[in-house]
């Protein structure tokens, strides 16, 4: 995920906010840090793009060709040809990139409507559009998981995944 934008001033892209917190200033200053955050100083509200393929976890015409949405022959031929291009993709003409990238996305877009139609039917709320990780969040804040956990199982679990499963990753421990 990435945010996108236009700058206020593009010479100067940051803003400092002094940091009011005693505790978090205090341990700036003793790092040697100034006590200050930076933010983005964008013009307008930045546009959020997603990396989407961790919801497929497969290949793009596998996930298309199992998507169950309807396509055109045409579709199917742009997508297919330009599958079989893809290793000569930077020699190819301008038009022809085109062409294939862009029904490329516009299908992409399709299948995220349709996931997104289904997270909407099954009341999820995904907290961010990064994969699948993202859906078993929803569910498990929708289902309450966290509260079905013992503290023993709690710690079982982080310590088995290393860094802690997403669920239980904010949990003090």
């Amino acid at each position: 995920m990435f945010r996108v934008g236009r700058l206020n001033d593009p010479a100067n892209p940051y803003k400092y906010k002094e940091i009011t917190d005693p505790e978090r200033r205090q341990a700036y200053i003793d790092a040697g840090r100034k006590p200050v955050v930076r933010e983005i100083d964008y013009k307008d509200d930045p546009v959020t793009l997603n990396d989407t393929f961790g919801f497929f976890q497969m290949s793009f015409v596998d996930a298309y060709e199992g998507s169950g949405i309807s396509f055109t022959l045409e579709e199917a031929k742009i997508i297919v040809e330009g599958k079989r291009k893809r290793n000569i993709m930077a020699s190819l003409p301008m038009d022809q990139v085109v062409r294939y990238q862009g029904m490329e996305l516009r299908i992409l877009c399709r299948m995220m409507d349709k996931l997104r139609q289904t997270t909407d039917s099954l009341g999820l709320d995904l907290p961010h559009w990064q994969g699948a990780g993202s859906i078993s969040m929803a569910m498990a804040n929708k289902h309450r998981a966290r509260e079905f956990l013992s503290e023993y199982q709690g710690r079982q679990l982080f310590a088995c995944s290393g860094v802690g499963s997403p669920l239980l990753r904010r949990r003090p421990y």
